[in-house]
């Protein structure tokens, strides 16, 4: 498995049920249609760059074809985030990395790079 496929497929992942249902803060969280549902949240957080917030989401919103979203609306939305899904998301993307068996051991540590 390439690293493109791991990435593709962690994002497909983001948008599964069980990552959502481990992600509400409250059992109405994320349950209404919005610009930037819980999916682009996460990969908006993980592909974020060094400019403010409000620049970062114009880019965000611009590149991948959805409605521009305050900085409010985003803070808001990501405070109804349960932390706990943090660590789901980067066991299953570790489990990926392992699987692949596309690295190699550089003592103790791993080099992903091909």
């Amino acid at each position: 498995m390439e690293s493109v496929e791991i990435i593709n497929g962690f994002y497909d992942f983001v948008k599964s049920d069980d990552v959502l249902d481990i992600a509400r803060l409250k059992p109405n969280s994320f349950v209404r249609k919005s610009p930037m549902e819980f999916p682009h949240i996460i990969r908006f957080m993980l592909s974020r760059g060094p400019d403010n917030t409000t620049v970062e989401l114009d880019k965000y919103c611009e590149s991948v074809g959805i409605q521009t979203v305050s900085r409010q609306a985003y803070s808001s939305s990501r405070q109804q985030i349960q932390p706990k899904v943090f660590k789901h998301l980067n066991n299953w993307l570790i489990d990926k990395i392992y699987e692949c068996n596309n690295y190699k051991n550089m003592e103790r540590s791993i080099d992903t790079r091909n």
